[in-house]
């Protein structure tokens, strides 16, 4: 693909992301619901998520060394039933990491049906599209839309105490707010 075209596709999904103002209802109502279940069994986000993968999906998260992996920081092995994270990542990137495959997973009909109704004119800005999504489920289940939204205002937006409350990264901390334009976040 040509630089051009590349621009093209990222200024494509810039504009849908913009037509939806970055908030998904649907996929923020089905994190939301989802990890209301996960976290009833445990309070510990990615022992819940990986069990919920081995148990529902037949897959499970290995960490394997850098030399192993030396390319990338995750690899899904079909074969292996195996979700493969790199020993780099950090304990909030991990999770991450297994909440976007279970969005991957398990969000795939709210996914397809909003990649479907931005009608790309090209592949490469579909599949943008659907990585922001998957990214957008994965925080949302990691930062639940109402809770994060309740523990914002108590803790008066210290990243800080939120990350280490959510167990999720500054940038995850920091890029959440962004989904709060649903008219005024206190509707």
């Amino acid at each position: 693909s040509t630089p051009h075209s590349e621009a093209d596709a990222i200024a494509a999904v810039r504009g849908e992301i913009e037509r939806w103002r970055n908030h998904f209802a649907d996929l923020d109502t089905a994190a939301e619901t989802l990890a209301d279940e996960l976290r009833l069994g445990s309070a510990d986000l990615y022992g819940a998520i990986a069990e919920r993968l081995r148990v529902k999906h037949q897959l499970s998260i290995r960490i394997l060394p850098v030399d192993v992996l030396p390319d990338r920081l995750k690899r899904l092995d079909l074969h292996a039933r195996q979700l493969q994270l790199s020993e780099l990542l950090d304990p909030a990137s991990r999770t991450f990491a297994a909440a976007s495959e279970l969005a991957r997973l398990e969000a795939k009909a709210e996914i397809d049906g909003l990649a479907k109704g931005a009608n790309f004119a090209e592949r490469a800005s579909e599949r943008l599209y659907r990585r922001h999504l998957t990214s957008y489920f994965a925080a949302a289940l990691m930062m639940p839309y109402a809770r994060f939204l309740r523990a914002c205002e108590g803790t008066g937006y210290d990243i800080e105490l939120l990350q280490r409350r959510f167990g999720a990264g500054f940038e995850q901390v920091a890029h959440r707010p962004t989904a709060w334009q649903r008219g005024s976040p206190r509707a």
